[in-house]
């Protein structure tokens, strides 16, 4: 009854999507988010549709309870049907980025904040039958709780890799992912070169083809145009603009420079430059593990100093 008036009120919807909408409220005295399936989405699709709605619903209820030991990852309460209800965060990370930028110690929450965003991929390389790629990966992917503890979510176009027979090891996938509805199929683009389409007022890779909005870092991704496979290095390449975004406060461009970077070198120390440029290599096998990520970023932690602590 709780989550029935909770989806009837249309103040309490947070966000929308093509097939769902996001509400928040409470739920046994507790701060909850709901998300449900849009009946229109299901009234409007073929039944062929609407199998993979369910499918990738069902699914991203099981990661979040398969993640339940993780503390960057918000909590599932609950999931039955068209419902999906967890833990309210207090905010997104992008917020949490424009309140730290003039803080006494905003160096170590920038650090804090992007170690917290590599946990969490932590979390979906190590999950049971995992590796899973996250498949949608940049700064609005990310909720901050009141201690200002950042966490991954919407898992809604992740999905699991799997081993080879051999090996153990993962294997990259074909399966659909956002980066094939934003980035055209006919480009091939180095992530730290130019791209071969031309780059008139018309054609521009930036200008016409959009790829990025306040809080979103880029979400082109190399492994897709030049590959046509994705695998949990895919993510790894995309959490680098998160971090950037949080070290920065801007957007990270299409073009990955290390003079992009270099700038932060003497704030955050210079291995923040060589860790940027490692999660941009253009093949997948050069760039770090989730797990090195986060190793590296600790120690970036340990090292500043209270002469560093803050931004000049």
């Amino acid at each position: 009854m709780q989550l029935n008036s909770m989806y009837k009120d249309v103040s309490r919807v947070v966000g929308k999507g093509g097939w769902r909408n996001v509400y928040a409220g409470k739920y046994e005295g507790k701060d909850v988010v709901l998300k449900r399936i849009n009946f229109v989405h299901v009234i409007l699709t073929s039944k062929y549709n609407n199998k993979k709605t369910y499918d990738k619903f069902r699914l991203e209820a099981s990661i979040i309870e398969n993640l339940k030991e993780c503390q960057n990852v918000p909590h599932l309460l609950g999931y039955c049907g068209l419902d999906i209800v967890t833990e309210k965060l207090d905010d997104t990370l992008i917020n949490e980025v424009k309140r730290i930028a003039d803080q006494s110690d905003s160096v170590l929450r920038a650090l804090q904040l992007s170690l917290d965003t590599a946990r969490g991929l932590q979390c979906l390389d190590h999950i049971k039958y995992g590796p899973i790629v996250h498949g949608d990966l940049h700064a609005g992917q990310f909720l901050v709780d009141k201690h200002g503890t950042a966490y991954i979510n919407d898992f809604d176009r992740s999905h699991p890799l799997s081993r080879s027979n051999v090996t153990g090891a993962p294997c990259p996938s074909m399966k659909e992912v956002a980066w094939y509805q934003s980035v055209p199929p006919h480009l091939s683009v180095n992530p730290i070169g130019e791209s071969n389409a031309t780059r008139d007022n018309s054609s521009s890779f930036v200008s016409h083809h959009k790829l990025t909005y306040y809080g979103k870092p880029t979400i082109f991704n190399p492994d897709i145009v030049n590959l046509g496979l994705v695998s949990e290095k895919s993510d790894i390449y995309n959490l680098a603009g998160v971090i950037y975004f949080i070290i920065s406060g801007q957007d990270v461009p299409p073009f990955k420079t290390r003079d992009l970077v270099l700038k932060y070198g003497p704030i955050y120390g210079m291995d923040i430059v060589d860790l940027l440029m490692d999660m941009w290599e253009e093949l997948p096998e050069l760039r770090p593990s989730a797990d090195e990520v986060a190793l590296r970023l600790s120690a970036l932690l340990e090292n500043i100093g209270p002469d560093r602590s803050t931004k000049e």
